[in-house]
């Protein structure tokens, strides 16, 4: 259970349905610094709302951000540029979403990453 003495993000990510083994496990794998936590807590609700949009569900966002835990440092503007190009190469919102899915990473991709990966620009 949290108590009083926990950082803000921990209390943030269990305003955002994690348990408390989920928070310890994505406090350990990202690197805080008390001035950053803010820009983090930021960032983690303007990509937990930018996700909802694209039409993950809570329990999918958290599973991706286990599966990826640098996922809740991204800058927003990366996770929209992603999908931006993504449906520009023809991509339907279903199939981003299944991407995520199955590689989180995609959305800190840029557009090099998806040159050198050509496997997600066909389906």
């Amino acid at each position: 259970m949290l108590n009083s003495g926990d950082s803000m993000l921990k209390k943030v990510l269990a305003e955002h349905g994690y348990n408390e083994e989920q928070i310890d496990y994505i406090y350990d794998k990202i690197s805080i610094s008390s001035e950053k936590e803010n820009i983090i807590i930021e960032n983690l609700k303007k990509n937990f709302q930018i996700f909802q949009d694209i039409g993950y569900s809570n329990d999918e966002i958290i599973k991706m951000t286990l599966d990826h835990p640098q996922l809740i440092r991204i800058k927003c503007e990366t996770i929209e540029q992603v999908v931006a190009f993504l449906k520009k190469q023809g991509h339907k919102i279903d199939s981003i979403i299944n991407m995520g899915l199955d590689n989180p990473r995609i959305f800190g991709y840029t557009t090099n990453n998806f040159e050198k990966t050509n496997s997600y620009l066909k389906e």
